[in-house]
C-alpha cells in the first residue's frame, strides 16, 4: 500500500481512473459512430478538424495551462489562486483576436482537399478553437487544485460523449444520412466550456490576497519554460496527424487516429498518473522528501504496467480485429509497434511530472526538444515511403528514446530512481 495519506491518494486516483475509462471509451465509441454511420472518410475528417482545433488551441495557451498547475499548487493556500487562470484566460484571448483576425483576413482555400472541412466551416473553427482553448485552460487550474477526475473530463472527454447524443438526435429526429461534423464539435465544446465557466464563478471564489507583481512576473515568465515542452508535445500527438492529412489523404488520418485512441487505453493509467502526480509531487520536493518522490513513483510505475499489461495484449493478438470495427484494412504491424511503445512509456511512470515539478524543466525542455527534431526527421523520410507505417515509427521514436533519457536525467540529477527496473538509490533523505 501506499504509505502517504493513502485514503486521499487513492481516493484521487481511482476518481480519475473513472474519469479516464469513461473519456477514453467516449473518444473510441464516437469514432466507431462516425466509421459506421457515415464512413471511415468522414472520420477522417473530423479528426483533422478535431486535431488542429486542439493544436492552435495549446499554441495559444502558450504553456499556460501547465504553469497554472505548478501556481495553484504551489500557492493555494496564500493567494486567491482563480486569478491565475483568469490573467491566462485574458492574455491567451487577446491572442485568439488576433489569431481570429489574421484567420478572417486570409484566403485558407489554399489548404489541400483533406483540410476542406476547415476552409468550408472557418467560423465555426474558430468558435471551437476558443471553447477549446478555455478548456485547456481550466483542465490546468483543476489539476493545480487537486481535481485530476475534472481535468480529465475537460481534455476532450465529455465533448466526445455530447458529440455522440448530437449524433444520436440527428439521427432520429432528421432523416438526413449526412452531418455536419463542424456544427457537431463546435456545439459540444461550446456547451462544455459555458457549464465549466459557470461551475468556476460559483465555486472558486477566494478571501484571499491577490498575487503580486513579482508573483505575476514569475507566472509569465516560467510559461516559457512548459510552452517549449508543450509545442514538442504535440509533435506525438498532433503534427505527425496533421502532416499525414496533408502528405496522404483523410482515410490515413483516420487509420493513424484510431491506433492512437486504441493505445490510449494502454496508456490511460499513465495519463492518471499524470493528472494526479504533479502537484503532489510539488508538495514533497518544497519538503525536500525525495526519497518519498522515489517511493510513490516506483509504486505507481508498477500498478500502472500491471493495469496496463491486457490491453496490450488485446492489441498484439488481435489487431485485425480491432481495425474491422472501424471499417478499416490496415497493416497489424502499425498497432503492435505503437502499442509496445505505449507500453514502455507506461512502464516509466511520472518521470516528466518529477522533473517538471523539480526544477528541472530546462533539462526536460532540451530532451523534448531533441526527441521531437528526431520524430520529424523520421517521419519526413519514412511516410512518403511507407506511409502510416512511417508515422507509427516516428511516433514511437518520441515515446522511447524521451522517457529513455528522462529516466537518465532523474538518476544522473536528483539521485533516484523513478521506475522498478532503474536500481534505486539507498540512501534516505
Amino acid at each position: 500500500m501506499l504509505n502517504i495519506k493513502n485514503n486521499y491518494l487513492i481516493k484521487l486516483l481511482m476518481s480519475t481512473f473513472i474519469a479516464k475509462v469513461f473519456v477514453s471509451f467516449g473518444g473510441i465509441l464516437l469514432s466507431f459512430v462516425i466509421s459506421r454511420l457515415y464512413g471511415v472518410d468522414v472520420l477522417g475528417d473530423f479528426f483533422i478538424f478535431q486535431i488542429s482545433v486542439i493544436t492552435i488551441s495549446v499554441i495559444l495557451s502558450l504553456g499556460m495551462n501547465e504553469t497554472i498547475v505548478l501556481f495553484v499548487s504551489k500557492y493555494i493556500k496564500e493567494v486567491d489562486i482563480s486569478l491565475y487562470l483568469k490573467y491566462s484566460i485574458i492574455l491567451s484571448g487577446l491572442l485568439f483576436l488576433l489569431f481570429s483576425l489574421i484567420t478572417s483576413l486570409l484566403n485558407i482555400n489554399f489548404l489541400p482537399s483533406s483540410y476542406k472541412v476547415i476552409a468550408s466551416n472557418k467560423y465555426l473553427f474558430l468558435i471551437s478553437i476558443y471553447s477549446c482553448l478555455i478548456n485547456t485552460l481550466l483542465s490546468g487550474f483543476m489539476r493545480g487544485v487537486k481535481k485530476p477526475a475534472y481535468s480529465v473530463l475537460l481534455e476532450n472527454g465529455v465533448v466526445a460523449i455530447i458529440s455522440i447524443i448530437i449524433i444520436a438526435l440527428n439521427s432520429l429526429l432528421t432523416n438526413n444520412s449526412d452531418i455536419n461534423i463542424a456544427y457537431m464539435y463546435c456545439y459540444s465544446s461550446a456547451i462544455v466550456t459555458l457549464f465549466c465557466l459557470y461551475k468556476f464563478k460559483t465555486k472558486f471564489s477566494s478571501t484571499l490576497r491577490k498575487p503580486n507583481k513579482d508573483e505575476i512576473r514569475s507566472f509569465f515568465r516560467k510559461n516559457w519554460s512548459f510552452y517549449s515542452m508543450v509545442l514538442c508535445g504535440l509533435v506525438s500527438t498532433s503534427f505527425i496527424s496533421l502532416y499525414l492529412g496533408y502528405k496522404l489523404d483523410s482515410e490515413d488520418v483516420a487509420l493513424f487516429r484510431v491506433m492512437q485512441q486504441v493505445c490510449t487505453l494502454i496508456s490511460f493509467s499513465l495519463i492518471i498518473l499524470n493528472a494526479v502526480m504533479p502537484a503532489y509531487i510539488s508538495g514533497l520536493f518544497t519538503e525536500n522528501s525525495l526519497k518519498k518522490i522515489e517511493n510513490i513513483s516506483i509504486k505507481t510505475s508498477i500498478y500502472a504496467t500491471l493495469l496496463s499489461l491486457p490491453i496490450y495484449l488485446v492489441c498484439i493478438i488481435f489487431p485485425a480485429e480491432i481495425f474491422s470495427y472501424f471499417n478499416i484494412n490496415a497493416n497489424s504491424l502499425s498497432l503492435i509497434i505503437l502499442a509496445s511503445a505505449q507500453l514502455f512509456n507506461v512502464s516509466t511512470g511520472s518521470v516528466a511530472s518529477v522533473l517538471k515539478m523539480c526544477g528541472l524543466e530546462r533539462e526536460l525542455n532540451y530532451i523534448i526538444i531533441s526527441t521531437s527534431f528526431i520524430s520529424l526527421s523520421v517521419l519526413v523520410i519514412l511516410t512518403p515511403i511507407y506511409g502510416v507505417l512511417g508515422a507509427v515509427i516516428a511516433s514511437s521514436c518520441i515515446l522511447i528514446i524521451q522517457n529513455f533519457l528522462s529516466l537518465i536525467l532523474v538518476k544522473l540529477k536528483l539521485g533516484i530512481s523513478t521506475v522498478f527496473y532503474i536500481w534505486r538509490s539507498p540512501r534516505e533523505v
